[in-house]
Order: structure tokens, then C-alpha cells, then sequence
């Protein structure tokens, strides 16, 4: 049995368009992502961390914007400390992704609600324009009420409401986890992070 294929001279016209096919796409997806959950978003009252993406700077300090470089270690502590795990690296197999693509906004890079995981195999369906993108960002929008700033309101994508979603288990006081698991780290990004002026801060109002 054969099924009914593009002709092999459309492949140079640009891949097909995957929009009638997104619902159902990401119906098979979903269930694999995990999400920060609802309740621990809340508890931050912005990003978790203050960094921004810089491969050649990763694990440095700049003073002048209080700032650290990070390479995606320090938000996967961000996703992975805020709901209890104690690892520093998402499980083998899984990879991290950002909802949006805004590495060099401090604001939105480390938030909760622009971090996700899923298996390696799905990652490309979270890229750009894919399928899964469209979703994870109405549902940050729609569950968490968050979008980086200068981002225009979304639209819902058809098949969204039938669409289920897996979070991690809910804990309480989410910071208090996050600092804790720092004050016991002693690598190069945890050592720039403790040079912020944001967790100096932190230790403060701890106290």
C-alpha cells in the first residue's frame, strides 16, 4: 500500500505547511513536555536568576548590568531546584527548551514560565515556527500570564482547549529551594551568581 506523497521536486519549494496538522501533532507531544507547575510560577516574581545567554562568557559576572553568562546550566537549576530536584542536569535522554527564544533578555531567559523539558527526539517540534511552539507559548500566556515583554498578545491555536499538559509536582516556598541548593553549589556559575547583587539581596531579606 502506498500513500499519497508530494512529488520529490516540491521538496526544493520550501517544507509543507503543518498548521492543519498541529493539533494533532501536539496532542502526541504533550504528554511528554513537563512544565514548571502553575503554583511554583507564582512564588518568583520574575526570572529566577538574573542571566542572560553567552557561550564564550558562561560563568562570568558582568558588574556593570549585575549580570551572569550562562550556557542553559543555570536555567536548568532554575526549572529543576524550584520544584525540589536536587540534580544539577536535566535526566539523560531529555533536553531543556525555551518557550520563546530570548537569550539575551534578562527578564524572560531564566522565568519559569519560558522553560520547559522533553525528550531530545521532540525538541525540533519547540523550534521557531514548529508545531509545538505556537502551543507552549499560548499556554504560558493563558495558564501563567506571562509573555516577554514587547511581545504582542497571542491568539489561541485552533485545538488548544483539547490539548492536556503535564507539570512538575507543586512544592512550597520555591526561593527558599533555589537558595539553598545555590549556597551549597561551588562551580563557576554559581560562584558569579553570588557576586549579584541580587542574591545579596536574598540573603538579606532571608534573614
Amino acid at each position: 500500500m502506498t500513500s499519497q506523497c508530494s512529488h520529490p521536486s516540491e521538496l526544493y519549494s520550501g517544507p509543507p505547511d503543518l498548521s492543519v496538522e498541529a493539533p494533532h501533532l501536539v496532542s502526541l507531544a504533550s504528554k511528554w513536555v513537563r512544565l514548571p507547575h502553575p503554583e511554583v510560577v507564582t512564588q518568583f516574581e520574575g526570572s529566577v536568576f538574573p542571566v542572560v545567554r553567552d557561550t564564550k562568557k558562561r560563568g562570568s559576572y558582568d558588574k556593570a548590568q549585575d549580570i551572569i553568562y550562562d550556557d542553559n546550566t543555570v536555567t536548568k537549576w532554575a526549572l529543576l531546584w524550584s520544584h525540589n530536584e536536587t540534580r544539577t542536569a536535566h535526566p539523560t535522554g531529555w533536553t531543556l527548551a525555551h518557550v520563546w527564544s530570548v537569550p539575551k533578555d534578562r527578564d524572560a531567559y531564566c522565568h519559569l514560565a519560558n522553560l520547559c523539558v522533553m525528550p531530545e527526539d521532540l525538541k525540533s517540534l519547540s523550534d521557531k515556527n514548529a508545531p509545538l511552539a505556537a502551543f507552549l507559548r499560548y499556554h504560558a500566556q493563558s495558564v501563567y500570564g506571562w509573555r516577554p515583554g514587547g511581545h504582542e498578545k497571542l491568539d489561541k491555536p485552533a485545538g488548544f482547549d483539547a490539548i492536556s499538559w503535564c507539570y512538575f509536582e507543586p512544592v512550597l516556598d520555591a526561593p527558599k529551594l533555589v537558595i539553598a541548593r545555590l549556597q551549597k553549589a561551588n562551580s563557576a556559575n554559581a560562584r558569579a551568581l553570588k557576586m549579584t547583587t541580587w542574591y545579596r539581596n536574598l540573603l538579606v531579606s532571608s534573614e
